[in-house]
C-alpha cells in the first residue's frame, strides 16, 4: 500500500509490500509507479535503482564454476578466474529443472518457461495446466478471452490466500478464472494422479 493513512515511516514502509526494506526509507517503489499492480518493467527498473545505490559491487552475466569453504568462509570462482569470499553464501538461482509429473505422454506436454504469452497462440485449444497456483491461474486468466476450454489441475485441494492467509496460495486477483464458462476446474480435489495411486 501506498497511502495508508499514517505518517509512521516505519509502519508505512511495513505495509508497502513493493519496497525493499532500507533503514532510511529512501528508496520506495512509489517512484517508480503507484499502479497497484505495475508493470514488470518498472520492477526491473527499480531493482536496477536499489542495487545502484546499495550494492554497487554487484555482478552480472557472472557464471560461477567452483564453490568451496573452509575456516575464512566461502568463496565462488568464475569462469574467467575471478575469486569472490565472504562469510555468508547465498543461493538463489531458482528452480533448475522443470518439474515433471511421470505421466504417461507427458514429453509431449510444453514447459511453462518457453510457452508464449500471446494468448491468440491458443485461439480455440483445449488448455490443460498442470498446477493451481497464482502462475497457474494467471496464466488461465490471460488465455480466457481465446481458448475454448481451459482444464486446471492438480492432486490437490486448492486453497486460497484469503482463507489460509499464505501469500503463496491463491490470491483473489488471479481466481476471476475460477467463475469463467472457459473453465474447467477440478476445485474438489477428486482428481488422483496415477503417479500416486
Amino acid at each position: 500500500m501506498i497511502y495508508t493513512g499514517c505518517d509512521d515511516p516505519e509502519r508505512n514502509l511495513r505495509w508497502d509490500w513493493k519496497s525493499l526494506l532500507t533503514d532510511n526509507y529512501g528508496f520506495l517503489f512509489r517512484k517508480y509507479s503507484e499502479d497497484y499492480f505495475p508493470n514488470a518493467d518498472r520492477l526491473v527498473e527499480y531493482l536496477e535503482g536499489f542495487a545502484g545505490k546499495y550494492v554497487p559491487n554487484i555482478h552480472y552475466n557472472t557464471e560461477v564454476v567452483r564453490v568451496s569453504r573452509d575456516e575464512r568462509g566461502f568463496h565462488a570462482e568464475t569462469s574467467d578466474g575471478k575469486l569472490f569470499s565472504g562469510r555468508r553464501l547465498i543461493v538463489a538461482t531458482g528452480v533448475s529443472k522443470p518439474w515433471s509429473p511421470p505421466v504417461e505422454g507427458i514429453e509431449m506436454a510444453e514447459q511453462y518457461t518457453p510457452v508464449p504469452i500471446d494468448p491468440e497462440v491458443f485461439t480455440n485449444q483445449r488448455v490443460l495446466i498442470l498446477g493451481k497456483g497464482n502462475s497457474g491461474f494467471e496464466t488461465a486468466g490471460n488465455l480466457i478471452g481465446q481458448a475454448a476450454t481451459i482444464y486446471v489441475a492438480w492432486p490437490k485441494l486448492l486453497k486460497f490466500a484469503w482463507q489460509t492467509h499464505f501469500v503463496g496460495n491463491l490470491r483473489a486477483v488471479n481466481n476471476n478464472f475460477i467463475d469463467t464458462p472457459t473453465s474447467s476446474n477440478s476445485r474438489t480435489g477428486s482428481w488422483t494422479p496415477p503417479w500416486r495411486k
